[in-house]
């Protein structure tokens, strides 16, 4: 269980899809909710192929600085983990700075429901043109 988060918190880090995807069921409850106008990768996912447009749309639109794990708790089957990151959002060139906290659920060794809450206000401040 918890192999399969840090794992999968390790690949992202180093943005590497091929090591995320096989981390995921099928079919995934995936939810990061916030403004899809201004920042399309956001919302909900179901399947492999929309966790991969998810992570090719972040991708193409940021830049990371920096990321960190503050605290990971495991109970049964759910880790809920706080940190914080940066990133450049390339359309805008600004910074992007948030704390972050997910919930993962993992069953039979797969990541079956995710989400994500981050500082949404800053999101949408980096994202708009001036």
């Amino acid at each position: 269980m918890e192999t399969i988060v840090s794992s999968f918190f390790d690949a992202m880090a180093k943005r590497n899809l091929d090591e995320i995807l096989p981390l995921f069921a099928d079919h995934v409850d995936w939810y990061i909710p916030g403004n899809e106008t201004l920042a399309p990768w956001l919302g909900r996912r179901s399947t492999k192929a929309d966790v991969t447009a998810f992570y090719t749309m972040l991708w193409q639109h940021t830049t990371p600085i920096s990321g960190e794990i503050f605290h990971s708790m495991t109970q049964g089957n759910v880790t809920l983990t706080s940190g914080r990151f940066r990133v450049k959002m390339l359309q805008t060139d600004r910074i992007y700075e948030s704390l972050f906290f997910t919930e993962i659920t993992v069953e039979n060794n797969l990541i079956t429901k995710y989400r994500l809450l981050e500082e949404g206000y800053g999101l949408v401040v980096a994202l708009e043109e001036r």
